[in-house]
């Protein structure tokens, strides 16, 4: 993995473990604090660092994950206050620490969301699942 902190002028590389090929690379919405970044492995799952990029570990909560899957897969992130249509088979409500399968048949209710939480959202391209996401003012 390459890492740059100006813009793209400089790159340094980090090592992940395990190494890796990358098929996506997202951050959080709020990466300007948190420092989250994802990036979807083609041999060992999702990897997750919470420091810029600087270290990597694998996801270990990610329930049924197959690494031989060959379709092309992409991580989401979106903020609390977010609307939109996302595709999503994965769904994590603390940062990417662990992980629920939403399953591919019918949509399930769109979840409730915490307060000053982060919602990560994992799909595939095979868009075996869509749903609206919204946060209700009460």
């Amino acid at each position: 993995m390459y890492v740059s902190r100006d813009r793209g002028e400089h790159w340094d590389f980090r090592e992940t473990n395990p190494p890796q090929e990358f098929a996506d690379v997202t951050v959080s919405p709020y990466y300007a604090t948190d420092g989250i970044v994802l990036a979807m492995g083609l041999d060992a799952g999702l990897m997750v660092s919470r420091d810029r990029g600087d270290h990597w570990s694998t996801t270990t909560s990610f329930p049924g994950w197959q690494p031989s899957y060959s379709g092309p897969i992409n991580a989401f992130a979106t903020g609390p206050a977010s609307i939109g249509i996302n595709v999503a088979d994965y769904v994590s409500l603390d940062l990417g620490y662990s992980w629920s399968c939403l399953g591919s048949q019918t949509p399930p209710a769109p979840p409730e969301v915490p307060e000053g939480s982060t919602l990560l959202l994992l799909g595939s391209g095979l868009a075996g699942l869509a749903g609206y996401l919204w946060r209700k003012k009460r």
